[in-house]
């Protein structure tokens, strides 16, 4: 019987080769775990511009009118609890849309709740309780013209981030919106301040990668989608936003662009 213990390796043993299918399966997973992290971190962000671009819109409202109902001091201004009751419910319902889904570990469906044609769209502005804050003009060449699918959220986002930065830059200015459906998608905002027409003429432009994070992000999105963002913006507080997309055939409810 050997003295060596069959515990320990001999040390004149051949070492042993790795497998490699062994080496493969391992590859394979390591990829597979790196591919599901990196899809995880995407929806994160893309939630997150949600809440952000559209959450923002309605709470930016909502601290709006309460400024205005605490400098009224007792008079009589019926209609702002009413409106910023309004803005907190569309606010509310707008969470439980996003997080309650994650909630129950299933995809979140963000997409159902962005407008499908330039009449939602359109809608979307105008159901806004902003009487007060601004003036809001809102025209469309085809009401009925649909939106493309996959880029109805962005669409939608856009649109909030500019009214959000009307509502809080230029408080008792105007807030325009035009929507051309042909050659290619194109949707123009402008916001301006209360005294802003005066200056419509002689106003220098600026050109800029965006006033904010927000708008830098949708810049960058509307690029990805082969469309653009373009901001204009003066020092006097005018800011002009045209966003631009092919249409590549899409038609309505396909969910392509």
């Amino acid at each position: 019987m050997s003295d060596q213990d069959p515990y320990i390796p001999r040390h004149d043993s051949a070492p042993i080769e790795s497998c490699p299918i062994d080496a493969a399966c391992h590859h394979d997973e390591k990829q597979h775990t790196s591919d599901a992290a990196a899809q995880v971190a995407a929806e994160r962000r893309r939630l997150a511009d949600l809440l952000h671009d559209i959450l923002t819109c309605d709470l930016v409202v909502i601290a709006s009118l309460s400024e205005q109902l605490r400098a009224a001091e007792g008079e009589t201004a019926p209609e702002l609890p009413t409106a910023i009751a309004d803005a907190s419910r569309r606010a509310l319902d707008s969470l439980r849309q996003f997080i309650g889904p994650l909630r129950r570990d299933r995809p979140a469906d963000t997409d159902r709740r962005a407008p499908a044609d330039f009449a939602a769209l359109l809608h979307t502005v105008g159901s806004r309780p902003v009487e007060g804050l601004l003036g809001i003009t809102a025209e469309a060449d085809d009401p009925s013209a649909p939106l493309p699918g996959r880029h109805r959220p962005l669409i939608e986002r856009m649109v909030l981030e500019s009214l959000a930065n009307a509502v809080k830059h230029n408080p008792g200015g105007t807030f325009s919106m035009h929507l051309v459906s042909r050659p290619s998608l194109v949707v123009r905002t402008c916001s301006l301040p209360p005294s802003g027409g005066q200056r419509r003429r002689s106003t220098p432009w600026i050109a800029t990668s965006g006033t904010g994070s927000g708008l830098a992000r949708l810049e960058a999105e509307f690029r990805e989608a082969g469309g653009e963002l373009t901001v204009l913006r003066s020092k006097h507080g005018r800011l002009d936003l045209t966003a631009s997309l092919p249409w590549r055939g899409s038609t309505a409810g396909s969910g392509e662009s």
